[in-house]
């Protein structure tokens, strides 16, 4: 029997900063000025702990897993990053960078929705199970999510707020009318 040959582990090198690009796949869309510079704060201190994770794009490369470190990085000035080179799929590039935002657990409840609609539609169309079976939850959970988006984007706007809880949209969808939906959750908000 012949023995594998291990893969090498990816290479961790400084790469300047003008030539990383952020993901298409981000599903996160808003950064808490504060929140990043804390981080920066942290960095300058401590330095970077943990090297972003990027993929070679022909002279460029696409930030796979640690926008929040580079966008500290830019704040700060520096000019270049500890970066981890791996070779990765789109379809792994977008389920790695939506799995380190998941771990995380500050992704507003809409944003990890759209983050799995992006894996269920083209080019990746993964199912439900698929997606539950990579990100570590049920199928159920990836579905309740998915849900959110079929709701008005009045309503949607409301979640990262708190307003409006996921149970809150359980009764909401119930009504088939959208324009009592949105009243009901504008209700809410007063």
């Amino acid at each position: 029997m012949m023995e594998s040959i291990p893969t090498p582990p990816p290479s961790i090198e400084q790469l300047p900063l003008e030539k990383i690009y952020t993901s298409p796949h981000q599903m996160r869309k808003q950064f808490d000025p504060l929140a990043l510079r804390d981080l920066a704060r942290s960095m300058k201190q401590e330095g970077l702990i943990q090297p972003i994770t990027v993929r070679k794009m022909g002279a460029a490369y696409e930030l796979v897993v640690g926008e929040r470190r580079l966008r500290a990085a830019q704040i700060l000035g520096w000019k270049s990053i500890d970066a981890r080179i791996i070779e990765i799929s789109d379809e792994d590039a977008a389920v790695k960078g939506l799995i380190e935002n998941l771990q995380r657990a500050d992704l507003s409840p809409v944003e990890e929705a759209k983050g799995y609609k992006q894996l269920v539609d083209p080019p990746y169309s993964l199912t439900q199970e698929a997606i539950a079976e990579r990100v570590g939850k049920s199928q159920t959970v990836i579905a309740r999510a998915l849900a959110l988006l079929e709701l008005p984007q009045e309503i949607q706007d409301l979640m990262p707020r708190g307003i409006i809880t996921e149970t809150h949209t359980r009764s909401l969808r119930k009504l088939s009318d959208r324009a009592m939906q949105i009243e009901l959750a504008l209700e809410a908000d007063r």
